[in-house]
């Protein structure tokens, strides 16, 4: 892969790892009945927005370094 590719794929993952968040906060937030399935995604959320911000990092570092 091109050092480009890393970089392209790190932002993407850090925009996603933050919108993980935001939803993670709404979420929480929410007062009232919430679907089943939302609830679902939200615990997902939990479980992946750090891993998400992680590699997003390490690809962006990784695509500078490497070109």
């Amino acid at each position: 892969m091109k050092a480009k590719n890393f970089i392209i794929v790190g932002i993407v993952l850090l925009f996603l790892g933050i919108s993980m968040l935001l939803f993670i906060a709404a979420t929480f937030s929410y007062i009232g009945d919430h679907w089943r399935v939302i609830s679902v995604i939200g615990e997902y959320c939990i479980l992946l927005f750090i891993p998400a911000l992680l590699i997003g990092g390490a690809s962006i570092i990784f695509g500078l370094v490497k070109r």
